[in-house]
């Protein structure tokens, strides 16, 4: 990581409040912004490899075709946030709240969302392939033409009342 960047993730770090922040297209490779907020901020195409929004909050964030490869996102909340077109294959998003989320066209191929809260999510066209969905609460949320081939799926019971029409299986 060059110096300058290093400079701007630590100046970020030490000011934890970013609601409404405009940061399209930024390069944040490999940035730690565990615990920040950014409800309701612009993060469209960033670059997000390898971040860690640990217990962050992106609550009505935009983050639409952003590249969050490999991230670090355990207890993240995402409520109502715009993932779509993302690539978010191999990250941890263990325990995240993404209730009412929008996951269109995602790619989230073996991620682990292990408890994590999908009620109410737009997840149609999204890619589950091998992802690890043990636990997740799904109930409403629009799975239309999503993939979940391969992936561990959670208990019959929570998937209950998700629409599921035209699902990969």
């Amino acid at each position: 990581m060059n110096t300058t960047l290093k400079f701007h993730l630590d100046w970020l770090a030490a000011r934890p409040d970013f609601s409404l922040a405009n940061f399209e297209g930024v390069n944040f490779e490999q940035g730690d912004f565990s615990k920040i907020c950014l409800a309701g901020a612009n993060l469209k195409n960033a670059n997000l490899f390898r971040v860690n929004f640990t217990g962050a909050n992106l609550e009505d964030a935009m983050v639409q075709a952003a590249g969050m490869l490999d991230a670090k996102c355990r207890w993240l909340k995402g409520s109502r946030a715009d993932f779509s077109g993302c690539d978010m294959r191999l990250g941890d998003y263990r325990g995240a709240n993404f209730r009412g989320a929008n996951f269109s066209g995602a790619n989230l191929q073996g991620s682990n969302f292990r408890w994590a809260d999908f009620r109410l999510a737009w997840l149609n066209g999204a890619n589950f392939y091998g992802a690890d969905l043990t636990g997740v609460k799904m109930r409403g949320a629009h799975c239309n033409r999503a993939d979940f081939r391969s992936a561990k799926m959670p208990k019959k019971e929570l998937m209950a009342g998700a629409d599921m029409e035209g699902a990969l299986l």
